[in-house]
């Protein structure tokens, strides 16, 4: 089952397994625990980033070498290094 949601201000999200708790996606392999059975720090998430990721989750910046959460898209910073992830169909 997918556990994508939505968090608060639109952003792409994560729920956890109580069916209630969305954290933001970049709350997910931060090394703190948001949902209560620590289940957004699991190896199987967490094990081998971004693939490990559900692909909602992630964002792939036009340098492939970079990658970042999905809800960091489009906030008016540039996390990519190359304004990739600013451009295209943001609505800022």
């Amino acid at each position: 089952a997918s556990r994508f949601c939505t968090a608060f201000n639109n952003q792409t999200g994560f729920l956890c397994n109580d069916g209630a708790t969305c954290i933001l996606a970049r709350q997910v392999c931060d090394g703190v625990s948001n949902c209560r059975n620590r289940e957004d720090e699991q190896e199987k998430l967490c094990g081998d980033l971004p693939s490990s990721l559900p692909g909602y989750l992630v964002f792939r910046c036009s340098n492939p070498t970079y990658w970042i959460y999905a809800d960091q898209r489009c906030n008016g910073m540039n996390d990519c290094g190359d304004c990739s992830d600013e451009m295209g169909s943001c609505k800022c």
